[in-house]
């Protein structure tokens, strides 16, 4: 892993072991959601369990979660884009593979994040690509 920070993850139930399984062999810690809840549990539970823990969650069902994130956001903006996540894009059997390839930018953004626990994380992963979204990252307060 480098000596960089052990980043905790949480997997969500459509993400194979073999991602777990880089994600463990790089040296961070791994939840699986059906090591802590049921499999059927719905999404809004499972971001709001990993916005409260401090997890990362990493799935392929993105295109809900981010339902759930902007339904939020007009309800409130302390959750606008508070969930960390790692949004797996790519198809699921090169998942595992493509995980590893973008730890080091995962790990980069984490570290970002710690140094401003107001700026959450949001990376997608394609077969092809990686996206860091930062675009709502607000500057650190400087005190004088």
């Amino acid at each position: 892993m480098g000596g960089g920070a052990i980043i905790p993850f949480f997997t969500d139930n459509d993400v194979a072991d073999s991602v777990g399984v880089e994600i463990v062999n790089a040296g961070h810690k791994l939840t699986r959601l059906r090591d802590v809840m049921l499999n059927d549990s719905p999404d809004e539970v499972v971001a709001t369990a990993c916005r409260e823990e401090g997890l990362v969650l990493v799935t392929h069902n993105w295109k809900d979660f981010r339902k759930i994130l902007k339904a939020d956001a007009a309800l409130s903006e302390r959750y606008a884009n508070s969930l960390c996540r790692v949004e797996m894009r790519c198809q699921q059997h090169r998942a595992a593979a493509r995980l590893k390839t973008e730890l080091p930018i995962i790990q980069q953004e984490w570290e970002r994040r710690q140094a401003n626990p107001e700026q959450p994380m949001w990376i997608e992963i394609g077969d092809e690509h990686v996206r860091v979204s930062r675009a709502w990252i607000r500057a650190p307060e400087i005190k004088l």
